[in-house]
């Protein structure tokens, strides 16, 4: 049975803790949809698990803005499909 740590979530500020920025770059992860969050009530919650597989699709792309976030999708849509093809 999972551990409740495991079940714990985490607030944007909390979130923005764990990677060392600003909330307001929590905040753009989550409206470019790279980084979900479970509204509950006023406040949007991350789960660990979606932390981590952030961190596992993003690891090595530059999420710091919104042209380089675009940027990093494309490259990982074109990484996966050439993983696909091959």
């Amino acid at each position: 049975m999972e551990s409740m740590n495991n079940l714990q979530m985490l607030t944007c500020e909390q979130v923005a803790e764990i990677f060392h920025v600003h909330k307001n770059q929590v905040n753009i992860w989550r409206d470019m949809g790279i980084l979900k969050g479970i509204r509950t009530g006023r406040n949007i919650m991350y789960s660990q698990d979606e932390i981590k597989a952030f961190q596992a699709r993003f690891k090595g792309y530059d999420v710091s803005n919104k042209m380089h976030i675009m940027e990093s999708l494309d490259l990982i849509a074109i990484n996966e499909h050439a993983k696909e093809v091959n």
